[in-house]
Order: C-alpha cells, then sequence, then structure tokens
C-alpha cells in the first residue's frame, strides 16, 4: 500500500486494544472504496474520511492505510484498509451501517456474544436507518399531502418502538 508506514503498524497500541477487547470491545479491518475524476482530491477525500471515523459513536482507535489510486478510463479509484477499535459490537455494526464498508474482517475477539437486548437494539438500529432511507427517499416522491400521512404514521410508529424498548428493557431488569 502507498500510505504504509510500518513505525505505525509495529505502534499499534496492544494494551488498549487488549483492554477494551477484554471488556467487550471489537477490532476489525474494514475495506473501503472510493471514486473521483480528481486524483489529488480522491486521496485527499479519503483520509479525511478516515479521520471522521475516528470520531465515529464508540470508536475507541482508527488507524487507515489508502492505496495510491488507479485510473481506469476518466475516474480514479483507490482503496483503504482501516483498522477500527469500537467499544462493543453494536458500536461497529453501526459504523458499517453508516458507512458502508467494502469489506470486514473481524480481528479480535475470537466469539461474539451478545445480550438478548443488545442483539435487539441492533436490530432496531437496523430497522431505523431503513426507514430513514426510505423517508428520503419517500420525500423526493411523494407529494405534500402523501408526505405529511407518512410523516404521521412515522411518528406513531417511533412512539410505539419507545414503547416496545421501555417494555424490553422493564422485562430484563
Amino acid at each position: 500500500m502507498d500510505a504504509k508506514n510500518s513505525d505505525a503498524a509495529l505502534k499499534e497500541p496492544t494494551g488498549l486494544i487488549e483492554r477494551i477487547v477484554k471488556d467487550g470491545g471489537v477490532y476489525a479491518l474494514l475495506y473501503f472504496d472510493m471514486y473521483s475524476n480528481d486524483q489529488a482530491q480522491l486521496q485527499n477525500a479519503l483520509v479525511g474520511f478516515i479521520a471522521k471515523l475516528n470520531g465515529a459513536h464508540g470508536v475507541k482507535y482508527v488507524y487507515g492505510e489508502v492505496d495510491k489510486p488507479v485510473q481506469a478510463e476518466q475516474l480514479w479509484s483507490t482503496t483503504a484498509e482501516v483498522k477500527v477499535l469500537a467499544v462493543d459490537f453494536r458500536s461497529l455494526a453501526q459504523l458499517c451501517s453508516l458507512y458502508g464498508p467494502l469489506g470486514i474482517e473481524i480481528l479480535k475477539p475470537n466469539e461474539i456474544n451478545l445480550r438478548l437486548s443488545e442483539a435487539q437494539s441492533m436490530l432496531l438500529d437496523v430497522s431505523t436507518m431503513l426507514k430513514e432511507m426510505n423517508a428520503q427517499l419517500v420525500n423526493k416522491v411523494l407529494d405534500e399531502k402523501q408526505r405529511a400521512e407518512y410523516e404521521k404514521r412515522m411518528a406513531q410508529r417511533a412512539a410505539l418502538g419507545k414503547q416496545l424498548m421501555e417494555k424490553m428493557k422493564r422485562a430484563e431488569g
């Protein structure tokens, strides 16, 4: 990889990684791709994107390596390998849902155990994300009256979802 720095790879914060993984964290290697008509803009954008991952919810450590861009016809493309240390599997799943990596390799731990409430929360996260994407599409297709009716249904759905989550917490506690 073009932006590799073997010294940086050797200085991986193993103590931090081991501590976070021991407490339920996940250390993973994510692969991202990006495309642009401008080679310089492409690399800068991907480096900025990696920096943005470092501030994501539940992320404790990020280290990325960007490949040298290649050109195919008029389009430049590149990939990045990004190591991410998340405080838990749900945080990693949210990150993957938001940014859609090309590939995912979990480095540590060897097994992931989820409490039922964690699994349910993750599924709800996926459902919420899909509903938000659906709402964006609906806003582009529906007229004002149809949109108002849709928003009313979604507000009712959100209230029901909140009630269900509270019910699950009470049953668990």
